[in-house]
């Protein structure tokens, strides 16, 4: 027994040593660290077929977990918002090299967690330890660290676990409604209606999802002159005469997961980023563009990924409150069975518009940072076989967006419009969240 109570005392001994001993040695983390590991969390999203709203759950806690774990024990009491005071603590080491260390471990877990096929983070970690050891780190004092961080993971997991995502694959499918002008399934594949109980899910900032929830669409009218119908007259007038500028940039911001291409009798699935790992990519260019240290990049990440969470709920809340019908339904019933929109319709309700919303509310996060007359190249979808696109400000991008789904077809304007501002309705709500540098300073 005795023994056994030294070795285990010897144990402790030498991890307390491994965690205080002076990194002098050890090189200082680069910001590239943490864009590899936003890279590798769009590899596996994409492989898997996530959805948008989960894509995003699934950035939100990752780069959460990184920069919880990367900031000292000043910065978590001073820059964190209020709302999350009810995630798991951990220890916080002095030595910012340690914490790195750290947080690389914590998102490698977390993320780990979140996807179904463990390969990309697997590679990542092991490409991530042999950048640890040409720093300067030993397997020892990197495994050392793993065990001090796995007592944060192992509490942070059920924490997250706690928002409603897990109770909601098990609940029903979504039950159509009887009243005209409700939502039904869409060509060209029908299917279910996505994630109809994401009204559920905990943000991380806001009171609930149906705090900015938005006025609703026009009324269901087949009047000619009702504002319901009189938006047809644009869409479909731009709709049957899209220029190439118009089909290059509803391309672009498709941004639809999991896509079916029919030819014939065969149908293959075309798989891409969602609109919040879009997002991500353009913080990512800004982030290397404008040089930002590994803190301050991780905190943008952290900052845009919990607003696009957010801004996900929000969306879908009001989707499933408001059920409203897509424009393809009314038109191919009763105005033209011919008619084919450029792009794919998404399988849940028209209003409002989720990529508007996620997109003002990444762009507002962004612009808060970077300014928004700032002109950026945005080359997210070069890997997919589209070229990069320029804009002047973020703004503009955010309004390309909402412009793209009309193109496309597959919304009214006022969704797009709605959705804009919802979007940014939630991203200001949670910038106000955020203490500002200038309160960690006045702490010291």
């Amino acid at each position: 027994m005795r023994t056994t109570l030294l070795i285990i005392l010897a144990g402790v001994s030498v991890t307390l040593l491994s965690s205080c001993r002076p990194r002098e040695s050890h090189k200082e983390p680069g910001s590239h660290e943490i864009h590899e590991w936003n890279q590798a969390l769009d590899e596996a999203i994409i492989h898997d077929g996530f959805n948008p709203p989960v894509a995003a759950r699934i950035y939100a806690y990752s780069n959460l977990a990184y920069y919880y774990l990367l900031s000292d024990s000043v910065e978590r009491a001073t820059l964190f918002p209020a709302h999350l005071s009810e995630m798991p603590k951990a220890a916080s080491s002095p030595d910012f090299k340690v914490r790195a260390v750290r947080a690389g471990i914590g998102i490698y877990h977390i993320g780990r967690q979140l996807v179904y096929t463990d390969t990309n983070l697997d590679e990542e970690f092991a490409r991530w330890k042999d950048l640890q050891k040409k720093n300067g780190w030993s397997d020892q004092e990197i495994e050392a660290e793993e065990e001090t961080t796995k007592q944060f993971t192992d509490a942070f997991i059920p924490w997250m676990n706690g928002d409603g995502y897990p109770v909601t694959r098990s609940m029903p499918r979504y039950t159509l409604l009887q009243e005209e002008g409700q939502w039904r399934p869409t060509p060209q594949d029908y299917m279910d209606a996505l994630e109809p109980h994401w009204n559920i899910i905990r943000p991380f900032l806001l009171d609930s999802g149906m705090q900015f929830r938005p006025e609703g669409p026009y009324d269901y009218s087949l009047d000619p002159n009702s504002d319901f119908m009189l938006q047809f007259d644009s869409l479909l007038k731009k709709t049957r005469n899209l220029t190439e500028e118009e089909t290059a940039i509803a391309r672009h911001w498709d941004d639809n997961s999991v896509v079916p291409i029919h030819e014939g009798h065969a149908t293959t699935i075309e798989k891409k980023l969602t609109p919040g790992g879009h997002w991500m990519n353009i913080c990512r260019g800004f982030a290397k563009r404008e040089k930002l240290e590994l803190r301050e990049a991780a905190r943008i990440y952290c900052q845009m990924a919990l607003a696009m969470h957010d801004a996900f709920i929000t969306s879908w809340e009001a989707k499933y409150y408001f059920h409203s019908i897509r424009p393809v339904t009314v038109i191919l019933d009763n105005l033209d069975p011919n008619w084919k929109p450029f792009l794919v319709t998404p399988a849940f309700p028209e209003y409002p518009s989720g990529h508007s919303t996620v997109s003002a509310a990444s762009a507002t996060i962004l612009a808060a940072r970077f300014g928004d007359e700032i002109a950026f190249t945005d080359s997210s979808e070069v890997p997919f076989g589209y070229p990069p696109r320029k804009f002047t400000s973020l703004s503009g991008a955010v309004q390309e967006v909402s412009d793209s789904r009309f193109y496309g077809g597959i919304h009214f304007i006022k969704a797009l419009d709605d959705g804009m501002q919802l979007g940014r309705n939630v991203a200001n709500y949670h910038l106000n969240q955020w203490p500002s540098e200038k309160s960690k300073n006045e702490s010291n």
